[in-house]
């Protein structure tokens, strides 16, 4: 039974070792997503990673493993590093730290637009995403890094906010929620993913506002590809 089982998993590993041979690149690729997926999942140490990083080199060395598994293992376990790094490591003014105690006030916030608006003409609104420069609750005012994505609750034209545009808004900040039921969508989740943790609710109906004191800068080619894209949606939106 041993000899069968240990004929069986060299048959296994010389078979995956073709494959890899085979086409290496996509495998590499498939593993060090799935460590993104890993490390998006389940709360990794740093520390863990680093000690079975450095088992597994022993072990390589020490031919313990085969070159293919190494190499794979390894990829997904920089991947993981790499996200932990990129996620969890933010400046103490981020708006991660802050949210919890400005969760569901109206504040003034101002920042830059980091990506042109989203209109939604189904529901007459519209969102875009701020990169921060502070938040002023009540009369506390402080410089807060970080992106924040504003859910506007009325129509606005295309060409009314671009790219570029430094913005003043008072709304209702709001935490995303995560999910209640298991199996649903990760809202929360999915906006961490994208350096985004806080919301803001601004609705002119009660009394929140949004202005531009800053415009896009004056760059011909920036006017030019809003002017075309603006015109292209307003054309698709006559015709469908």
């Amino acid at each position: 039974g041993m000899i069968f089982l240990k004929n069986y998993l060299d048959n296994l590993i010389s078979a995956c070792k073709i494959q890899f041979s085979n086409k290496p690149l996509i495998y590499v690729t498939v593993f060090y997503i799935l460590g993104i997926i890993i490390s998006s999942c389940f709360n990794i140490s740093i520390l863990c990673v680093v000690l079975l990083l450095t088992v597994l080199c022993i072990m390589y060395f020490l031919k313990k493993i085969p070159n293919f598994v190494f190499i794979l293992i390894v990829s997904s376990l920089i991947s993981v590093l790499l996200y932990d790094f990129h996620v969890k490591t933010f400046p103490e003014n981020h708006i991660k730290y802050q949210i919890k105690d400005l969760n569901g006030k109206k504040a003034v916030i101002t920042g830059l637009m980091v990506k042109d608006v989203e209109i939604i003409k189904e529901n007459k609104t519209a969102s875009l995403i701020l990169k921060l420069d502070s938040i002023k609750y009540l009369k506390d005012l402080k410089k807060v890094s970080g992106l924040i994505k504003i859910n506007f609750q009325e129509e606005l034209n295309y060409g009314e906010l671009n790219y570029g545009d430094t913005l003043r808004i008072f709304g209702r900040i709001i935490m995303p929620k995560e999910p209640k039921n298991p199996g649903e969508f990760d809202y929360k989740k999915y906006l961490e993913r994208k350096h985004i943790f806080a919301l803001v609710s601004v609705d002119p109906k009660e009394g929140d506002s949004l202005e531009i004191i800053g415009e896009c800068p004056n760059n011909l080619f920036i006017k030019i590809a809003f002017f075309l894209k603006g015109k292209l949606l307003k054309i698709i939106q006559g015709s469908f």
